[in-house]
Parts: structure tokens; C-alpha cells; sequence
């Protein structure tokens, strides 16, 4: 899920629930979810080093 800086307040719950262990094993019980990143936050306005946008 990508969502603007702005939004993350107000997303602040669903990310926090990925992390929760009961949550993480009911999404993982549907399967074909790769959970590895879950909760974590990404910064996508900057690439990182050695990386190139694509024009």
C-alpha cells in the first residue's frame, strides 16, 4: 500500500495492526501475502543510493 506523507495518520492503526502477531498469522492464513514488510514505512520520494528514476 503506498500512501502520501499526509495520510499517515490517519493510517497509523492499519500499520500498527500489521504488526500485530494475531493479524499477521490471520493474513497469513489466507495465503500467497508475503507479510516480510509489513508495517514498515518506506520513503519513496528519495531513491536510494545507486538507484535511478525512470523518466
Amino acid at each position: 500500500m503506498a500512501l502520501p506523507r499526509a495520510a499517515l495518520g490517519a493510517a497509523r492503526p492499519l500499520i500498527t495492526a500489521v504488526t500485530d502477531p494475531d493479524v499477521r498469522a490471520a493474513i497469513a492464513a489466507l495465503g500467497d501475502y508475503d507479510l516480510t514488510p509489513a508495517g514498515t514505512l518506506t520513503d519513496l520520494t528519495t531513491p536510494p543510493a545507486g538507484a535511478s528514476r525512470i523518466a
